[in-house]
C-alpha cells in the first residue's frame, strides 16, 4: 500500500541527507500514515481511513 493520506493526499518526499563532511545521499521522509476507524451512523458500521497524524 503507497504511503499516502486519504484526506489531505500527502504523500512520500525525498531530499538529502548531509554529513558533517558534506556529503549528500537520498532519503526518504514517509508520512506518519495509520489506520484509524470512525463509525459510521448511515452505513451502521466503522470506516477505516489511512490518515496522516
Amino acid at each position: 500500500m503507497a504511503r499516502v493520506c486519504a484526506v489531505t493526499g500527502k504523500k512520500v518526499l525525498f531530499g538529502n541527507k548531509v554529513s558533517h563532511s558534506n556529503r549528500k545521499t537520498r532519503t526518504r521522509f514517509e508520512a506518519n500514515v495509520q489506520t484509524c476507524s470512525f463509525p459510521s451512523e448511515l452505513l451502521g458500521r466503522a470506516i477505516r481511513l489511512r490518515l496522516r497524524y
